[in-house]
């Protein structure tokens, strides 16, 4: 998209659980003008800067700071995305802390960011931590990070924009949301979009996104939407247990397929921990179950929504893992059958 405009491009990610390469094939061709897989691959292999101990995000800065010194006369978009650090928990985030504050002291007050914006964000909270079983981490986990700081020229010259903006970050936005106000500023910002595809979001500078948009509207799948509120209920009620049950079938029926079922042992059910149910309607009630299933105890969550008039149970999205699975599952390389397999040899 960037490319197209004449920007110069960047790419750089650590190693773990990469965005594109991980139990994935990657990019045919070079994505971006620079993009540093096998520079960090490299780094990886021989310890990063194992001479002067750097880390692996210390490393991506230095790469950074040399792009925008390179750079600083020139459009460019970079994506640079740490994700190994924090991916299994929270707690080791405090020692970047003190690197990403000088980093970007020094480049404010070099003016390198005068005429850029900067996004700071996450894709998703934490998935497998203590924090994820609490209600806070479920709601994190579903509404991830995303902090937009704009030149101050900007705010004048295009304050019309800005506060559209403004009024849509207290707003039901999404990902899709953010793709089609990137693209209008790749388009520049008074240029009409020609959309190649159908839109499945609203340009959040044009667009003030309605008070009455929902999950269902913006496409959000309702196993991540939060903007229903979920009551407890007993993980003995006949719904939850019917919803577990289903849940525990749709995985076995994936672990059925001829290439894994010799390879994968059949789960059963070893607990109900929690259940929350919302009310989405009359016709119908939402729950959302987390249950751990035999062998491995694998912890799972899921979403059933339930007809009330016929009792009918649908399963809402896949079956998500919130613990990790380890080497229970290294007889697979199915990146989705991983977050259910436990070999038997």
């Amino acid at each position: 998209m960037f490319n197209n405009h004449s920007y110069v491009t960047g790419f750089v990610e650590d190693t773990s659980y990469s965005t594109f390469n991980y139990l994935k094939k990657g990019f045919h061709k070079q994505p971006t003008d620079y993009y540093f897989k096998n520079y960090i691959n490299l780094a990886a292999s021989m310890g990063y800067c194992a001479a002067t101990g750097e880390r692996v995000h210390t490393l991506m800065l230095h790469l950074l700071d040399e792009f925008l010194q390179l750079h600083s006369k020139n459009d460019y978009f970079f994506w640079w995305f740490l994700n190994g650090l924090s991916h299994q928990t929270f707690e080791p985030l405090s020692r970047v802390d003190l690197d990403y504050y000088h980093f970007f002291k020094k480049h404010f007050d070099k003016g390198s960011f005068k005429d850029t914006l900067l996004i700071f964000g996450s894709d998703h909270g934490n998935r497998f931590s203590d924090l994820r079983k609490s209600y806070v981490g479920q709601t994190e986990e579903r509404l991830p990070l995303q902090l937009l700081v704009f030149p101050q020229w900007f705010k004048k010259e295009y304050s019309h924009l800005y506060e559209t903006l403004l009024n849509n970050s207290n707003s039901l936005t999404t990902p899709f949301d953010m793709h089609e106000t990137l693209a209008s500023i790749a388009s520049e910002l008074n240029q009409p979009l020609q959309p190649s595809a159908p839109r499945r979001g609203l340009n959040l500078f044009k667009t003030q996104v309605p008070s009455t948009r929902t999950c269902e509207t913006a496409g959000i799948p309702m196993k991540f939407c939060v903007c229903k509120k979920m009551s407890p209920v007993q993980a003995t009620n006949e719904d939850v247990v019917r919803a577990a049950s289903l849940s525990l079938s749709h995985i076995n029926q994936l672990l059925s397929e001829p290439a894994v079922r010799l390879l994968c042992a059949t789960l059963t059910l070893k607990v109900i921990v929690s259940a929350q149910a919302t009310i989405a309607s009359s016709k119908r009630r939402d729950y959302r179950i987390i249950f751990e299933t035999l062998p491995g105890s694998g912890r799972f969550e899921s979403t059933v929504r339930k007809v009330v008039k016929t009792g009918k149970l649908s399963l809402l999205g896949e079956v998500t893992r919130i613990s990790l699975y380890g080497n229970s599952s290294v007889c697979v390389s199915s990146q989705t059958l991983k977050n259910y397999c436990y070999c038997m040899h």
